[in-house]
């Protein structure tokens, strides 16, 4: 068997289709899918409803535990300090700018099980199941922190 070099340095763009991709090709074993939902999610922190949706989109993606993202109308977003940065370790995030994959969670706002208590049709959301990935490491932040503003530090006292 012959095995050829590839001249990387020859190529002037990648194609996934007619498509063009522009940092690597995807993961043909890792999905990311986003349906809209009727649950009810509420979102609470100290007793006090910080969020509450029926009509959340749940965002799907390969050896993670589903993701609610819930209408920025249906967040009490006064409740929420924005964030100077793009980090794992904040209360919640958005997705302003999306890949295609993740378009439809645009202009939702996602929160942290285990930084607020997270109710979806009346039973509660725990931390990350064992042996799941963090979603610091995948399609939410910080893998792709240019699609990954604004964020929420922390909840506003009062």
């Amino acid at each position: 068997m012959r095995h050829g070099q590839v001249d990387y340095a020859v190529i002037d763009r990648w194609l996934e289709e007619d498509d063009p991709i522009y940092a690597h090709p995807r993961d043909p074993y890792h999905r990311v899918d986003v349906r809209s939902s009727s649950r009810h999610v509420t979102v609470r922190h100290g007793g006090r409803v910080i969020a509450e949706s029926r009509r959340p989109k749940l965002l799907f993606e390969t050896r993670n535990p589903i993701r609610y993202y819930l209408p920025f109308a249906d967040v009490r977003i006064e409740l929420l300090q924005l964030s100077d940065t793009v980090s794992e370790c904040d209360v919640a995030w958005s997705l302003p700018h999306p890949l295609p994959e993740g378009i439809a969670a645009a202009e939702h706002v996602c929160c942290y099980p285990g930084k607020v208590n997270i109710d979806v049709d009346g039973q509660p959301i725990t931390e990350w199941p064992s042996g799941s990935r963090r979603p610091e490491r995948s399609l939410s932040c910080p893998r792709l922190r240019q699609q990954c503003a604004p964020s929420y530090r922390s909840l506003r006292r009062g």
